[in-house]
């Protein structure tokens, strides 16, 4: 059957045997990539919509637009396709993509079975590894003959299957039955092995190497030759200090300088693969790696699968992730695979970002932009753009990071990349929480929202209405940022992150009704959110019922998992202060202050700090001392942001200028608190309302009505209802530590 090979421009494709050529070059091209370029180019006389792509490339798989418009990049990038303004595939925005450069199709006639001398019905050809000629004199070396072979031999059939490659043993029993010396330096005795061995294995092509030093000292040359009917003519040499790597580096490009037929195999092998790539798209990590862990034992030595099963370690922040990224990256980088050396660098940035090295990040990130711009490629460099401005947004680096979304935006406008665009919208909101813009913040998140649900982005769809629930907080609606938490939580389940689960979880549970306490913790644990988490929200749950020394202990119990997460240890650390000020080991309160004021970095600065100085207040009350703890209030308040911590601060800071009787001060910090109060008020927030009761005594009975008993404490201590004891626990007061503080803050 003839078969209809596509050239255009410099490009040629041919469906029969899967190849793409550039300027005579052959490019390496993923199968989805090759199938997108084969639909368009056989139905270049139309437009082909994204369903039709969908039903001949991906079948019954579910995939999103994001998946495709990716794919049609790729196969622009690999033709040399302009993706800003092409003039091969064009994209009819909301339709689909067609072919529009001019094609020649020309019909090419299969090649016969009887090529070669085959006889019909012969069995493909195989590779036949003879054993390395060791030319270099040592006879220390001589174990390369057939250790060499072996590690040459082992690698074919991990690339090409063993259906294609002679075992060692086979081989040498049928060059034991001959004569022929395969170690000769003439080409005769070569033909006569291919002679020898096709009468006795059939069809097979010859290869053999030699092992000889190199010019430089140290190092070594691996000269190959080929002898058969697929790869006559082919030959070459490599130098290297490592006869093993020079070994298998020789018989990968071998393996991919052969036309292929993919086994069973590696064709199972694909097919896990491709849903592996799917569920890490998705961020859903466990599925990834339980299919990753199946295409290896398949496929163990394939790069791509080796790459993703880092970046599933990266998402499930496994601390192997940094080592594995950074081999991934030194193999691509020596393979000369571009694409793949600057995913394994991104990945590595990433890696170092999430556990607050953000300097050596911004160097990766720096390095791979420069990269990518040198590279011409859009795709890459709107990826870095975005990784960037999040981690100098962490630098205090906002202006630089806004100029970076800026560039950002222009790019996924113009790659037309609704995936790229939501993460944009996230980064945008985080910087402007950083330059304390709320309401901006909360704008970016909502737009994020609806384009990460609409692509099947749960993880990033969980993550940003958290963001938007910490937003409403800051803004004093507490009701519905709730609600969020709670569809945050949803998503988080469906897309199987942990990290994901624990954050919505803990949230959820802290901000939902108490009765609903159990059944959260409960869908935390059966989704398999970490367990350190799970004890923080434990220990929230538990402070809001009065048992204040369990709280502590879960405390205990997520203190080792918080490491990974500087968010997370923050919320620990004001929890863990706020329940011993409540039990009344104020000297322990003490220095988990001056701990947290220490540990204060990155973009949780100014909130550490703040919260340091209020929690040092919360002591110093409880002391006794109302001056020192308004002064502390009042430096709080200058230290930290727009935030729910910065309003419950206030609110403390306006009881105790009531029960101090100053009204006028009071009413001024109110006065700048009136939209958060209006908020805060209509969802029924408790310190809030104890305030507004507060302020109408006054106002009504010209007194303030303060229950500032044990059971109740400033109006931030709200939700942690004293523990019976507590009193017993109490040290001597004032302790030295406090009475400095409280000497300093009244001078």
């Amino acid at each position: 059957m003839n078969t209809p090979q596509y050239r255009f421009g410099e490009n040629e494709v041919d469906p029969a045997t899967r190849q793409l050529t550039h300027a005579g070059h052959r490019l390496h091209a993923e199968p989805k990539v090759f199938d997108v370029l084969v639909l368009l180019l056989r139905h270049r006389q139309r437009v082909v919509t994204k369903q039709e792509l969908l039903d001949g490339v991906w079948g019954r798989m579910v995939v999103t637009d994001g998946v495709i418009a990716r794919t049609v990049m790729k196969a622009r990038k690999l033709i040399g396709d302009d993706a800003a303004e092409p003039t091969m595939i064009k994209t009819v925005h909301r339709v689909g993509y067609r072919f529009v450069a001019a094609v020649d199709e020309v019909i090419a006639a299969a090649p016969s079975a009887l090529a070669d001398g085959a006889t019909p019905g012969a069995a493909p050809g195989r590779i036949a590894v003879l054993p390395f000629v060791n030319d270099t004199g040592d006879p220390q070396q001589a174990w390369i003959e057939l250790g060499l072979m072996a590690t040459a031999v082992d690698e074919l059939v991990h690339a090409i299957g063993a259906e294609g490659v002679v075992p060692v043993a086979e081989l040498l029993a049928a060059l034991g039955d001959s004569d022929t010396d395969p170690d000769s330096d003439t080409a005769a005795p070569l033909d006569a092995v291919v002679a020898t061995l096709g009468n006795a294995l059939g069809p097979v092509d010859i290869v053999q190497a030699r092992l000889s030093h190199a010019t430089r000292a140290g190092d070594f040359a691996l000269r190959f030759t080929t002898l058969g009917p697929a790869s006559a003519g082919r030959s070459g040499v490599l130098d290297g200090s490592d006869p093993v790597r020079l070994s298998r580096q020789w018989a990968r490009r071998l393996a991919n300088a052969l036309p292929q037929v993919p086994s069973a195999d590696t064709r199972f092998a694909a097919a896990a693969h491709a849903r592996a790539r799917k569920a890490l798209h998705e961020e859903r990590w466990g599925s990834a790696a339980r299919l990753l862990r199946v295409a290896l034992d398949l496929l163990p030595h394939d790069p791509e699968l080796q790459l993703d099963h880092a970046c599933c370690l990266a998402g499930q922040r496994d601390p192997r992730a940094e080592g594995v990224l950074h081999s991934a990256w030194l193999d691509a980088r020596a393979a000369g695979h571009a694409g793949r050396e600057q995913r394994a660098l991104q990945l590595l940035a990433a890696c170092h970002h999430s556990r607050g090295n953000f300097a050596e990040a911004e160097r990766l990130l720096g390095d791979g932009l420069r990269i990518a711009e040198a590279a011409g490629d859009a795709d890459a460099e709107l990826q870095w753009l975005l990784c960037g401005a999040q981690t100098l947004t962490c630098l205090d680096k906002p202006a630089v990071a806004s100029w970076m979304l800026d560039r950002a935006e222009q790019l996924s406008l113009r790659l037309d990349d609704p995936v790229a665009m939501a993460r944009l919208l996230d980064v945008r909101g985080r910087l402007a929480l950083y330059r304390a813009d709320v309401a901006h913040a909360l704008a970016s998140f909502e737009a994020a929202a609806p384009l990460n649900e609409r692509h099947g982005l749960n993880a990033a769809a969980a993550h940003g209405l958290a963001h938007v629930g910490h937003c409403l907080l800051d803004l004093g609606r507490m009701a519905d940022a709730a609600a969020h938490y709670q569809r945050a939580l949803d998503h988080a389940e469906r897309s199987g992150n942990p990290v994901a689960i624990g954050l919505c979880g803990a949230c959820s549970v802290r901000h939902a009704p108490p009765q609903d306490a159990d059944a959260l913790l409960a869908r935390m644990r059966s989704a398999g959110a970490p367990p350190a988490t799970v004890a923080l929200a434990e220990a929230f749950a538990l402070g809001r019922r009065g048992l204040l020394r369990q709280a502590v202990a879960a405390l205990d119990r997520a203190g080792h998992g918080m490491a990974h997460s500087q968010s997370f240890g923050y919320h620990a650390a004001v929890l863990r202060t706020r329940l011993l000020v409540r039990l009344g080991r104020l000297d322990e309160a003490f220095d988990r202050c001056e701990e947290l004021r220490a540990r204060a970095a990155g973009r949780l600065q100014r909130a550490m700090l703040g919260s340091s100085l209020h929690l040092r207040a919360l002591v110093a009350h409880a002391e006794g001392s109302q001056r020192s703890a308004l002064a502390l209030l009042h430096d709080s308040l200058g230290a930290q942001g727009p935030s729910i911590a910065r309003a419950d601060a206030r609110l403390d800071a306006v009881w105790l200028h009531l029960k101090a009787g100053d009204r006028a001060a009071a009413h001024a910090l109110l006065g700048e608190a009136g939209p958060f109060m209006q908020a805060a008020l209509a969802s029924g927030y408790v310190p809030a309302l104890r305030v507004q009761a507060a302020w109408q005594s006054l106002v009504d009975t010209g007194r303030a009505v303060l229950h500032d008993s044990e059971s109740h404490g400033l109006p931030s201590l709200h939700d942690l209802a004293c523990d019976r004891g507590a009193r017993r626990e109490r040290g001597p007061l004032p302790s030295p530590a406090m009475q400095g503080l409280r000497d300093t803050a009244s001078a």
